[in-house]
């Protein structure tokens, strides 16, 4: 795993301020467990698909700068990946459209396989 930073540390203390009965290591630890998994996962799909662009929408502790979370992580399997950080302040409406309706492609359907895997 590529351990966290102490500035990323000490933006998870903050962050842990607002949830008082979490133990902190094992936040820490967990939130350092999805940053690897999900920059590892992109990773492999940018290998996979080397012409295609990825769209990852994660919570904002997950890419909250280029220095920090999934980005950082990108940056030291992939040097030179190529980024870009939306936040939500930058929309006007936060809201997620597809065209395929079916049961199959629902997202509430807990048996379909994810889609994300590399």
């Amino acid at each position: 795993l590529i351990p966290q930073t102490e500035r990323e540390i000490q933006r998870l203390r903050e962050v842990l301020t607002g949830h008082p009965r979490v133990e902190e290591r094992r936040f820490f630890d967990v939130q350092n467990a999805w940053d690897n998994g999900m920059a590892l996962a992109i990773a492999r799909l940018l290998e996979r698909y080397p012409d295609h662009r990825i769209v990852v929408l994660v919570g904002r502790e997950h890419a909250q700068s280029y220095e920090s979370g999934i980005p950082r992580r990108l940056q030291v399997l992939r040097p030179g990946v190529r980024m870009k950080i939306l936040k939500r302040e930058e929309f006007q409406r936060d809201f997620l459209f597809s065209t395929d309706f079916s049961r199959e492609s629902s997202s509430a359907n807990s048996i379909r396989e994810p889609n994300c895997r590399p």
